[in-house]
């Protein structure tokens, strides 16, 4: 199937406009390229069974959040965009339903808005066909990132691992497929810190496809790269900054302190990583 014929099957299944289908007939190929064509099938069918809303207010996020089935009132933050929703809920025999989706809100395009439209259809792909549902717990990882939901008295519970690592490597493979797109950096994009973190491991080519096809397969085999002991420091090392950052419960001397704790400890492992990738590149130079 070409991907006019994609885009037609897709338009007529969601009765999509001519202004998302513009923006996807670009994106579609640009993933697929990036990503590479044995991910072909995963990409498309995620993008077949993932609806998708174009709005303009919070009264369209409303609208469209509850005619995907979504109970009560959903909010997406004024600030954002774009945003992938994995959301899941207790339908009326107490059970628990999935409803995925994405929302996008209608803007100037420009190679900041198309970025993050791009990181949530590569949210989208990395979560794909990959939750589970077992006994009162939802199982859902997206790409490295390991999210648990219980319901407690009818309200989900989250528990996330790894989040902040998986938004860093999500936002590199935003910003390198809307740079294929567009031929230009993206020079404010999301997760800044996070991008800058991950790129000694990602710029390297070969390593950044066994990174993402670990990451799109569901499994551990990126930490062959490092090594476990040292890809688990380098994860874990950003879930320690975040918090320092973000924890409110934290007194805020205490985070600042903390804070250049962790920002040392983020140094050190990316000088690490980044001999590591060189070593690589050295290696591979003698050998040709």
């Amino acid at each position: 199937m070409s991907i006019d014929d994609f885009l037609n099957v897709l338009s007529s299944k969601y009765n999509y406009d001519e202004q998302l289908i513009s923006l996807f007939k670009s994106i579609v190929p640009a993933m697929i390229q990036y990503f590479g064509k044995e991910y072909e099938e995963k990409i498309l069918k995620a993008f077949l069974e993932t609806p998708i809303g174009f709005v303009k207010t919070p009264e369209d996020v409303q609208k469209f959040a509850n005619s995907r089935g979504v109970k009560g009132t959903y909010r997406m933050p004024l600030v954002a965009s774009a945003g992938y929703e994995n959301y899941f809920q207790l339908n009326d025999n107490n059970q628990i339903e999935e409803i995925p989706f994405i929302i996008i809100r209608e803007g100037r395009i420009n190679n900041e808005y198309l970025n993050t439209v791009v990181h949530e259809l590569c949210h989208m792909v990395m979560n794909y066909q990959k939750s589970q549902i077992i006994d009162n717990k939802v199982f859902t990882p997206i790409g490295m990132a390991k999210n648990e939901i219980e319901f407690v008295n009818g309200q989900p519970v989250v528990k996330s691992e790894g989040m902040n690592f998986e938004e860093g490597l999500n936002e590199f493979d935003a910003r390198s497929i809307t740079k294929s797109i567009t031929g230009e950096e993206v020079q404010n994009g999301a997760y800044g810190t996070y991008y800058n973190y991950v790129s000694v491991l990602m710029n390297d080519d070969e390593y950044r496809k066994i990174v993402d096809q670990s990451r799109l397969n569901g499994d551990d085999s990126w930490k062959d790269i490092l090594g476990t002991e040292l890809s688990n420091e380098y994860v874990n090392a950003l879930e320690e900054y975040s918090k320092a950052l973000f924890d409110r419960s934290i007194p805020r001397d205490q985070r600042k302190i903390l804070k250049a704790a962790k920002e040392d400890e983020m140094i050190r492992l990316m000088g690490i990583v980044k001999d590591i990738v060189q070593k690589k590149e050295l290696n591979n130079t003698k050998s040709m």
